[in-house]
């Protein structure tokens, strides 16, 4: 039965202990009752690998403790614990254990100051993936570089399982800019070299890179390099951290603006930069040993001395104020401060100062108060408020203008210094107060705060008050703080108006349906919208990092050809300072596909006037460049058709006029000539035919008629196609009455009602719907012919909000389920009791639809029929071709 730890990492026995064997740090591991240790622990207890077991209580406490640690949290940190020696003398170790079983001890009693396994250094973040460990990594690499077993936290640390590093080189996993000095000092170390020590970074199964320490001995007497792997990435960042902080301090010591000078306890060894040796007015040659001995005058340098130690002295740091007459004769004024350096047993070793030369403010400090009268009495004609606090006597000056302002009487409204704090909002009190304290403490020489005053009426009023303290002598608070209120109401109304817009703005850029950037003239982009994200498949971070280049070395024309600068929109506008409209061009999108976009470019003016860059809108037209292409394409097939059908209608009127020509002339000619024959025999052989030949005559005659009736019904629908429509508006009403005047002509012993509606105006052919009231009335008499009194009506009705026009009778109606053939030509819903070809209501139905109307009709039998018709149906226009009639036709 194997043990735990060598089931674990599925390798021999032997594999596991020559691992071991090579660690730099003491390691044990359990086989069945034996524990196992390396040469490390060896020398690190006292013991032999034969005399340590768990009858030895030290060892079985500190074993079962560490691997209890390692199951109860999964903790991956070492934990500090003593250890007795066989010689009985105590070691202080790092203890660390794996669910592998093996137990991990460093010795860190030589450690003064341990680090705690939590220490992160400041500023740079301890990897939480990535444990502190003592032994991160091992790894056995055949003499071909190739990896056949390995040890440690590779998934934890690398995030690789085992089985995908197995049988790989090293190389594939090494740094590009690290991979030639691996590979160079791996060759070193088939060549005998005593120890292979090198840092590089590997990569990681998420493609980032860790650095790791690598330790190796030569190959063994079987081939294999036995190598240990170290986790110093944290190490690493801390160096690059530590240097980049060294570069910032010197840059700092040397071109800060104040001077800064450091000695030791004595005063002997001296350094400071530049800007102190131009305060001293000296140069770093001519300085004394002592360092402090920059004063010409004894007086200045035993009185400034004398400050300087008492304060140091009592452990304090060191702030004063102090003139001082340099080398070179000027009086100079300096703020000084200084603080002791202490060694790690709170002994002093030196002393850190700097200096700020201070001589302008001192002089414009004088110049102030010298002014500060004057002052006064402007503030007092103008606007503005002035005050003044005095700081020892506690009483305050408020000019008329700060009473005026917030709308109080300066005299009968006067306000103590507490009293003027009770008018400020509760919300701005602590910042106001704040902002006060500091200056009156000397933290601040001066202080802007705004804040919300209660005026008189109980309104709030947005005040600017601004404040400087007068420099103090030599004490270390400012005798008095003068200051000003300035009424800054409409301002802050107009930043409240500007940030409303900029939020609107902001708004609409964000749900904009087209893309917008700004284009800086560098080439730089501040500014993308989401839109712009979508368009062009890059995030805005993308963008922002790449600049317009990004937007240049994927554009093209649509037929994707390279584009020169004029061709591009943002330099076009840029170089002729004129905006580019609707520029189409291709763009290729991050996931590679090519899309058409509308481009808008502006430019805008920078601060000095000249143009600063461009502001482009970019539209995504690709759907809609395809669909106006499917457009232009169904267009031209329609005209095709259009063409084709044209010439087929052409072919079929040719055709139809020919037909017609026919029914004229070839057709007619036969009836004729059937009625000449039987008018012949009726007049020239009536006496020798009999009775009944006189009736068959009489039936040919009708039928000839008849037929002639017909042909000429043909003729007259068929022309009703070809003819040529004038449309305009008409007197429908007219018409009408002037179609029953000749119905009643025609049937003048009839007693027939016709009810016209008077005032009726259509618009449409007048002619051709003439030639419906015709039909239709004249149908409505021939069906009434069989009542003694007959009425007839013709009127207007709105249906679905459209006028329709109607014909309505009382005669012998027709049967509804037969409604769908009225309009049929030859068919005929009445027998021989009524003449008629069956080709009138084709007719209606012809004239009517060629207005874009309908036609339809209701009836019962023996009840009578009403038909309505329409002259405009909805959405249909004028036929092409037709022409309208102008003014009011008859």
């Amino acid at each position: 039965m194997e043990p735990k730890t060598i089931q674990k990492m599925h390798i021999s026995r032997d594999t596991l202990c020559a691992i071991l064997e090579r660690l730099p740090v003491a390691a044990f591991f359990q086989d069945g009752d034996v524990v196992h240790l390396n040469s490390a622990a060896e020398e690190l207890t006292g013991y032999g690998s034969t005399e340590i077991g768990y009858d030895k209580e030290w060892f079985n406490t500190l074993y079962r403790k560490s691997m209890e640690r390692c199951r109860d949290g999964g903790s991956r940190s070492p934990h500090r614990e003593v250890l007795v020696r066989k010689d009985g003398s105590v070691r202080l170790v790092d203890c660390l254990a794996g669910d592998d079983g093996i137990l991990l001890l460093h010795d860190v009693t030589c450690h003064k100051s341990p680090p705690s396994p939590s220490f992160q250094p400041d500023g740079v973040e301890h990897p939480k993936t990535v444990p502190v460990t003592l032994l991160d990594l091992v790894a056995i690499v055949s003499l071909d570089g190739r990896v056949r077993e390995m040890h440690g936290a590779w998934e934890e640390m690398l995030g690789y399982q085992k089985e995908e590093l197995l049988d790989r080189s090293f190389t594939e996993f090494v740094h590009p800019d690290d991979l030639e000095s691996a590979v160079h000092s791996f060759e070193a170390l088939l060549k005998d070299v005593p120890v292979l020590n090198v840092s590089i970074r590997a990569r990681c199964k998420d493609n980032s890179y860790r650095w790791l320490e690598c330790k190796a001995l030569p190959p063994d007497h079987q081939g294999l390099i036995y190598a240990n792997f170290k986790d110093i990435t944290t190490q690493k960042e801390l160096e690059q951290t530590l240097r980049h902080r060294e570069r910032l301090f010197r840059g700092l010591f040397h071109n800060a603006p104040v001077g800064i000078y450091q000695s030791d306890a004595d005063g002997k060894h001296f350094i400071a930069n530049q800007r102190w040796y131009e305060y001293a007015g000296v140069s770093a040659e001519a300085i004394s040993p002592r360092g402090s001995d920059f004063s010409a005058s004894e007086r200045d340098r035993e009185r400034i001395s004398s400050m300087w130690k008492k304060a140091l002295e009592s452990g304090k740091e060191w702030s004063s104020e102090y003139s001082y007459r340099t080398a070179n004769g000027r009086r100079v004024w300096v703020h000084g401060t200084a603080l002791q350096l202490l060694d790690e047993k709170g002994e002093i070793i030196g002393y850190l100062g700097c200096n700020v030369d201070i001589t302008e403010r001192k002089l414009a400090e004088e110049a102030l108060r010298k002014s500060e009268h004057r002052f006064r009495l402007a503030m007092e004609a103008t606007n503005d408020g002035l005050w003044d606090i005095d700081l020892e006597t506690k009483r305050a000056y408020y000019s008329p203008g700060c009473y005026r302002m917030l709308g109080y009487d300066p005299v009968k409204d006067k306000r103590s210094d507490e009293e003027w704090l009770e008018l400020v909002h509760a919300e701005d009190l602590p910042r106001t107060v704040e902002a006060y304290r500091k200056c009156a403490e000397n933290r601040t020489a001066g202080f802007e705060v705004e804040s919300r005053m209660r005026s008189k009426d109980g309104t709030w009023k947005w005040i600017l008050s601004r404040g400087k303290a007068v420099a103090p002598d030599l004490s270390d608070r400012p005798p008095r703080i003068v200051g000003t209120f300035v009424d800054i109401s409409d301002r802050k109304m107009m930043e409240e108006m500007l940030r409303k817009e900029h939020e609107l703005l902001n708004l609409i850029t964000e749900t904009s349906p087209v893309g917008i950037l700004f284009i800086e003239r560098s080439g730089r982009i501040p500014f993308v919208n989401p839109r712009m994200e979508e368009i062009t498949g890059f995030t805005r971070e993308e963008l922002k990092a790449r600049g317009h280049a990004i937007m240049l070395e994927r554009l093209s024309s649509p037929e994707r050809d390279a584009l020169n600068p004029e061709q591009i929109p943002s330099q076009r506008a840029i170089a002729t300072g004129g905006s580019q409209r609707d520029v189409c061009l291709t763009f290729r999108r991050k996931d590679g596909r090519h899309i058409l976009l509308s481009i808008n470019s502006a430019p805008f003016l920078d601060a000095d006037g000249e143009i600063g860059g461009v502001v482009e809108t970019i539209e995504d037209v690709t759907e809609r460049k395809e669909a106006e292409q499917e457009t232009r394409r169904l267009n031209e097939e329609l005209d095709l058709r259009v063409m084709e059908r044209t010439t087929q209608l052409n072919l079929a009127k040719r055709e139809m006029e020919s037909f017609s020509y026919s029914v004229s002339h070839d057709l007619r000619a036969p009836l004729r000539h059937i009625n000449s024959y039987c008018t012949i025999l009726e007049e020239d052989f009536a006496d020798a035919l009999p009775l009944q030949a006189h009736h068959y005559l009489d039936r040919i005659c009708a039928a000839s008629t008849r037929m002639g009736k017909l042909i000429d019904d043909l003729l007259k629908l068929s022309r009703i196609n070809r003819a040529e429509m004038k449309l305009g508006p008409f007197k429908i009403s007219k018409i009408a009455q002037e179609v029953a005047a000749i119905l009643r002509e025609e049937y003048a012993g009839r007693d027939v009602q016709f009810e016209i509606a008077d005032g009726l105006v259509a618009k449409g052919d007048r002619f051709l719907v003439r030639q419906v009231l015709e039909n239709l009335m004249e149908n409505a008499m021939k069906y009434t012919s069989k009542h003694a009194t007959a009425r007839i009506e013709f009127g207007r009705t709105m249906i679905d909000g459209k006028q329709a026009f109607y014909v309505k009778d009382d005669g012998a109606g027709f049967d509804m389920a037969y409604a769908d053939k009225l309009f049929q030509p030859f068919q005929r819903l009445h027998g021989s009791e009524f003449e008629g070809t069956g080709i009138g209501l084709a007719t209606v139905k012809r004239i009517v639809e060629r207005h874009g109307g309908r036609v339809w009709a209701y009836g019962a039998v023996d009840e009578g029929a009403a038909f309505y018709f329409t002259l405009s149906g909805p959405g249909r226009g004028v036929a092409s071709g037709e022409r309208h009639g102008e003014g009011m036709a008859a």
